[in-house]
């Protein structure tokens, strides 16, 4: 059996990879290495040098350069790319460099629905990670021993992080090789879009104008988007479309199961802590 022991996190400042850094930082004696990649092609800023002080207190080391710097990869065993829908595009060249220093095993940006459930493959919401799934693939056929994992956690799923980090400790069945290309399932619940807006309106006070639009008009605005390329507006009617025909709803079997040390929080329960951050608040405007 062998585990993964040395992680390198491309993207730690936005809000998922920030998560996972300072839940590896938590974790960090079960690891042998754990590093936040420092994109300096994309410059530096104060919010972002306090950001890798505060992940070096918590015991994370910073690796410096670019994504086509092959001497930065080198040393892990395994690179986590939680990439915003912007920055998808790019997991084909990093895994390409990463490749080339010897790392063999991804994660990349997934974290929500099943691409393989209804239209979902299709979808632009979904363009590059499918087509990050289709280069792991292809170079899988000329690495030995490539693996990965999706992390699919659905339309709701409050202990995502836990349930994440628990997988980095799953050992693989190295006399199986298809058991480090794996697919983990966590359903947070099946609530319809009424429950969790009903549940928003006690939690917060607020009430909610809520408008269901005919898929029809949606495909209008996606087949409008693309006409003016407008990249944003094309995500957004993209988006709806998925959430519509219940896309993000995983389908079984799920893998919750595998790690009961896991207690999932309830809706509201859930919504009651996400909605008790300051930020959060202010975001909203609360």
């Amino acid at each position: 059996m062998a585990i993964l022991n040395s992680v390198l996190v491309i993207a730690p400042a936005g809000k998922v990879g920030q998560a996972i850094c300072k839940e590896l930082g938590k974790r960090k004696d079960r690891f042998k290495r754990i590093a936040a990649f420092n994109n300096t092609s994309r410059g530096g800023s104060d919010a972002k040098d306090n950001l890798l002080a505060d992940l070096h207190n918590l015991g994370l080391e910073t690796v410096s350069g670019s994504y086509q710097d092959v001497d930065i990869f080198r040393g892990f065993d395994v690179v986590i790319m939680p990439l915003g829908n912007h920055g998808l595009y790019l997991q084909p060249q990093i895994i390409d460099t990463a490749i080339a220093a010897g790392v063999r095993h991804f994660y990349p940006s997934e974290f929500g629905a099943d691409l393989l459930v209804g239209d979902n493959w299709h979808q632009r919401y979904y363009k590059y990670k499918t087509i990050t799934r289709e280069h792991l693939t292809a170079r899988s056929k000329d690495t030995e021993g490539l693996g990965w994992t999706f992390v699919e956690i659905g339309r709701f799923t409050e202990c995502s992080l836990a349930y994440f980090m628990h997988t980095l400790s799953d050992p693989f069945d190295e006399s199986i090789p298809t058991s480090r290309q794996r697919t983990y399932r966590f359903n947070g619940g099946p609530y319809t879009w009424s429950q969790i807006f009903s549940t928003l309106e006690k939690i917060t006070g607020h009430p909610y104008d809520v408008t269901y639009v005919p898929v029809e008009q949606v495909l209008e605005k996606e087949a409008r988007a693309k006409e003016i390329g407008d990249v944003d507006l094309e995500l957004e009617a993209s988006h709806q479309l998925i959430q519509g025909r219940e896309g993000t709803l995983l389908p079984q079997p799920w893998d919750n199961g595998r790690f009961p040390n896991v207690k999932p929080k309830g809706l509201e329960e859930a919504l009651k802590q996400a909605f008790g951050n300051p930020g959060m608040r202010e975001f909203l405007g609360l």
